[in-house]
């Protein structure tokens, strides 16, 4: 398995890289960067149902010195 993307240089993204550490999964296609944070979502439950999801990122595109 191969999972590609961005994380930011933050405590999610050291969570994420150590979740695919652990299940053996390759993630030389996950970019590190400082200038941006994590993705984050979180989800307010009313009744055992999603009421609203809130979304926590970063959104531009990814210069070419992050990918360096």
């Amino acid at each position: 398995v191969y999972v590609g993307g961005v994380a930011g240089q933050d405590t999610h993204g050291n969570l994420l890289q150590d979740l695919l550490d652990s299940n053996g999964i390759d993630k030389s296609g996950v970019v590190i960067s400082r200038d941006r944070s994590t993705i984050t979502k979180m989800r307010i439950l009313g009744d055992r149902q999603q009421m609203m999801r809130l979304d926590f990122e970063t959104v531009r595109d990814v210069e070419q010195q992050e990918l360096e």
